[in-house]
């Protein structure tokens, strides 16, 4: 099948399944909720938290941030600010012995150390579209910003026997940051005072800008020969990436 008629056919599922999930829904939410006290949805001046409702209805991040959350400014209008900070470290080390001869033995190593850090945050302003007992659909723009460091060292040496040994020592470094904008199309259902859910999709586009060094330095250590070589890229990319994202399902919690 044609990869535009796969995409097709898994929009008209989504859409479909979207509709009977808001229809179900709605016939089990109870009326008398809304009786029994003050409703918090999109009420003016109330905070929310927001959570995407992936397969199997498991819970994960909204709109690509480990964290965002709601402030209604009034019934029709909102911000929403999505915070997302990333650590990661990897450090690992190897040996390896090599029988090349009936006398002869060489010993290899490895020693690597990797880190990346990454942060990215957005604040979209959002604007309801009219009034409705159960619908509420929505617009909404704002702006993204990225930044990204990754660092990797990695040390291998050749022991070929007691007097000589050869080493390499490999590094890379890049650092880039992302600015862009973000636009958002949705409908918002009220389940209960304080619980609602959301089809959206969301678009952005963002300039990105990355700065990259590469080395490496070669070395011998022998009792005769001291030999050492330095080699050094520095590169510098920018570009623009305009990405649509399918269309998300969410939970928001009001408080």
């Amino acid at each position: 099948m044609h990869p535009n008629n796969q995409h097709l056919k898994k929009s008209i599922i989504l859409s479909i399944s979207l509709f009977l999930f808001f229809s179900s829904i709605s016939l089990f939410a109870d009326p008398d909720d809304e009786k029994e006290g003050e409703s918090n949805v999109m009420k003016p001046g109330s905070w929310a938290l927001q959570f995407q409702v992936k397969g199997n209805f498991i819970l994960g991040s909204f709109d690509g941030t480990m964290f965002s959350g709601k402030y209604h400014f009034t019934e029709t209008s909102a911000i929403r600010f999505g915070f997302s900070p990333s650590v990661t470290t990897q450090d690992s080390d190897s040996d390896a012995l090599h029988n090349m001869a009936d006398t002869l033995a060489s010993k290899e190593g490895n020693d690597y150390e990797g880190n990346n850090i990454e942060l990215s945050t957005d604040l979209v302003y959002l604007q309801y579209l009219g009034k409705s007992d159960m619908f509420h659909f929505y617009v909404g723009i704002g702006p993204r910003f990225e930044i990204d460091n990754y660092y990797t060292e990695t040390i291998e040496f050749d022991r070929i026997n007691e007097e000589l040994s050869i080493f390499r020592k490999r590094t890379y470094d890049s650092d880039s940051w992302g600015l862009g904008a973000v636009g958002v199309i949705g409908v918002e259902v009220a389940l209960t005072k304080s619980i609602s859910v959301s089809a959206e999709y969301n678009s952005s586009y963002i300039y990105y800008t990355l700065e990259k060094t590469e080395s490496q330095s070669t070395w011998s250590e022998d009792n005769d020969i001291n030999y050492k070589s330095d080699y050094e890229k520095k590169e510098n990319i920018t570009r623009s990436i305009f990405t649509g994202n399918s269309v998300k399902m969410g939970l928001t919690i009001y408080f």
